[in-house]
């Protein structure tokens, strides 16, 4: 695993901060889709990169063909799909043994993750990895209400499957907040004094490669937290000692955190939204500090 929270947030978070200022055919088993194309929070590093430090044969699933192209020069076997187009699926899985689902931010995304778990058990997959999020029993909040259905679909499949539940990525501190950090010295939530175990994709990663390649991880949830839940109070004091000046964080009342984020203050998918995001921690970080 990787070094511990606060360590993290004095190296990680602080340099990237301080910059500003399947079988798919024969012998192959696995089939990771790129989560996005772009360089958000997963990306195509993360899954892909462990797997081939390991020597492991995969087709990775992308959204692009220019997404496609670059892993081909890299020497991945690599497909485009579009989840609203089954038939891509169907193809893109087809003599996949496991597979790794998470479907793009998208106000369909239940759907299409449904989508996928259809065409993988007719494509012959045997074995679905499946991405959801910390508290998805529960269904109370709406990250959880759009992926416990897709789990449901999975468990009544008929498939194997392993349900990862990580908490918030700690890479997501610099995707939405260095912006007004660079420019104001100040980041904003509207999680108070939560404390939350943001936990590094990388390590997401590793559990992910070690879900697909080894069967002891078949019908197991795991949820996935850092070592250490922060509030964002204590993350302001970290960052201000790692960047020699002061950070603050600017708590706000869900509705009135809209407004920084609709400026560019963070980018949250609107779907979601930055404040529903951001308040969810009030209610569910307390009881779920880090224990996996």
């Amino acid at each position: 695993m990787h070094a511990p929270a606060r360590d993290v947030v004095h190296g990680w978070l602080a340099n990237q901060l301080g910059k500003a200022r399947g079988k798919c055919r024969t012998g192959h088993r696995h089939l990771v889709r790129q989560p996005l194309d772009r360089p958000w929070t997963r990306g195509f590093s993360m899954d892909i990169r462990q797997l081939e430090g390991q020597a492991i044969p995969f087709r990775a699933a992308c959204f692009s063909e220019r997404a496609a192209e670059l892993a081909r020069a890299r020497r991945i076997e690599a497909v485009t799909i579009d989840y609203n187009h089954p038939d891509t699926l169907r193809a893109a899985f087809d003599a996949c043994e496991t597979l790794f689902l998470l479907a793009p931010n998208a106000l369909n995304q239940t759907e299409l993750e449904v989508n996928a778990v259809k065409a993988a058990k007719a494509a012959g997959v045997r074995h679905i990895v499946k991405q959801s999020v910390l508290g998805a029993a529960e269904e109370d909040y709406s990250l959880a209400r759009i992926h416990r259905p897709v789990e449901k679909a999975i468990e009544t499949s008929g498939l194997a499957w392993t349900f990862l539940r990580p908490n918030r990525f700690m890479q997501n501190v610099v995707t939405f907040m260095a912006q007004t950090i660079r420019a104001e010295d100040a980041f904003y939530s509207a999680s108070d004094e939560a404390r939350i175990s943001h936990i590094d994709v990388r390590d997401i990663a590793a559990v992910t490669v070690a879900a697909l390649t080894t069967e002891v991880h078949e019908r197991q949830i795991y949820t996935l937290t850092g070592p250490e839940a922060l509030t964002y109070d204590e993350m302001a004091e970290e960052l201000s000692t790692a960047l020699g000046h002061a950070i603050r964080h600017i708590s706000l009342p869900p509705l009135d955190l809209k407004e920084p984020c609709s400026q560019g203050g963070c980018r949250k998918p609107s779907r979601i939204g930055c404040s529903t995001w951001s308040a969810t921690f009030v209610r569910i970080a307390p009881v779920r500090s880090p224990t996996t």
